[in-house]
């Protein structure tokens, strides 16, 4: 996140100068590839938090109908 607010920053100092479009692009494939990134790990964070009440459900079914 630190990355990106910094990229922004950049992009304020810059705006009034000529961008050079060369670090434009590198910018935004940078900005793509951390985004991809946080997706990618929210995504693995949503299916622990998933796996981790699914895991207190089954022991709560258990204990309460425990297996002959």
């Amino acid at each position: 996140m630190d990355e990106i607010f910094g990229l922004q920053i950049y992009f304020e100092l810059n705006k009034y100068r000529e961008i050079d479009l060369g670090n434009y692009k590198r910018a935004q494939l940078k900005i793509g590839f951390l985004s991809r990134l946080k997706l990618k790990r929210s995504v693995l964070y949503r299916n622990r938090i998933q796996g981790e009440i699914f895991y207190k459900f089954s022991q709560i079914i258990s204990a309460v109908n425990p297996l002959k």
